[in-house]
């Protein structure tokens, strides 16, 4: 069997797909439940839209889906053209950004830029590059720029973090960063209602990175390493900032032009915070929907198979 071998639930599951007798049908990442089933519903005459947030959608190119009614959805430009770089021989590409509530986020005013307030949000794990920008702040530290920096995030490896905090403390400007740990969307609120840049400094290609979204929508210039997908959201100079992957010179120079000159980088963190808002859940519904009438129309000349 080239898709694999079967999972024990997978007679269950078709019969009752079978049963309720959907016009469409939507996968998300596949890496925890295999993918047999989605050639038996091509062959039922159903259109399937897999929506993928990963880099890879976890089977290999030779046992790709191949049918016109399959349709690959990745996070990004950037995840479509990896998957197309290594040979997946899909027939139709769609980018469809995962969406958030940025409503929530918003903020009417600008913040205020007179001392740098730097936001970091994911888990502190090297692929996620936290102590790329703990580098940056002791660069920042040594040029007598005045900061302080909260690390939101969990993390597995407490070595990782220790390293942080000693790195810190022998440069002398640990008492400038707050370590609160994961925080809840209502805390992640708080945390970009009180800081004016978010750092995005992954060293990892990430296939879209969402919480560079949700900090331009709080008003906040985001400052990224534009690794993979996270490209796809900004124009350097003009939504945000781009920094040298795994650069801590370059990501401390973009911090004291930041706080060089204010303005510019008031005007910038505006233009991003109206970019961002065509990443809204609503928009990626609405985009979903659109999909989904498509797939559903060039179905609809194709009989269905019961079996």
């Amino acid at each position: 069997n080239a898709s694999g071998p079967v999972p024990p639930f997978a007679p269950a599951r078709l019969a009752t797909a079978e049963e309720f007798r959907p016009d469409i049908v939507m996968v998300g990442n596949l890496d925890f439940v295999g993918h047999f089933f989605v050639q038996k519903f091509l062959d039922r005459g159903l259109p399937v839209l897999h929506r993928l947030g990963n880099a890879s959608p976890g089977y290999e190119p030779a046992i790709a889906p191949q049918s016109p009614l399959f349709c690959l959805a990745g996070c990004s430009e950037w995840v479509n053209n990896n998957l197309r770089a290594k040979g997946y021989p899909f027939t139709r590409y769609v980018v469809l950004p995962p969406g958030s509530p940025l409503t929530e986020y918003y903020r009417a005013f600008p913040p205020q830029r007179a001392v740098l307030r730097i936001a970091f949000a994911s888990l502190l794990m090297p692929y996620k590059g936290a102590h790329v920008l703990v580098e940056a702040l002791g660069h920042l530290k040594a040029s007598g720029i005045a900061f302080e920096c909260t690390f939101a995030g969990d993390t597995p490896d407490i070595d990782y973090l220790e390293k942080i905090k000693e790195f810190a403390a022998q440069r002398g400007f640990l008492d400038q960063m707050q370590l609160p740990g994961f925080l809840a969307k209502k805390e992640l609120e708080a945390l970009y209602a009180r800081t004016n840049v978010l750092v995005f400094p992954s060293v990892f290609e990430e296939p879209f990175g969402k919480t560079q979204i949700e900090a331009m929508a709080a008003g906040l210039l985001v400052i990224s390493s534009g690794s993979g997908g996270a490209r796809d959201i900004i124009r350097d100079g003009e939504t945000g900032l781009f920094f040298r992957n795994n650069n801590s010179v370059d990501l401390a120079e973009k911090l004291a032009a930041v706080q060089r000159d204010p303005d510019w980088a008031r005007q910038i963190a505006l233009a991003g915070q109206e970019a961002s808002f065509r990443c809204t859940t609503a928009a990626s519904i609405d985009r979903l929907e659109e999909i989904f009438i498509d797939l559903i129309k060039s179905a609809s000349s194709v009989p269905r198979v019961t079996v």
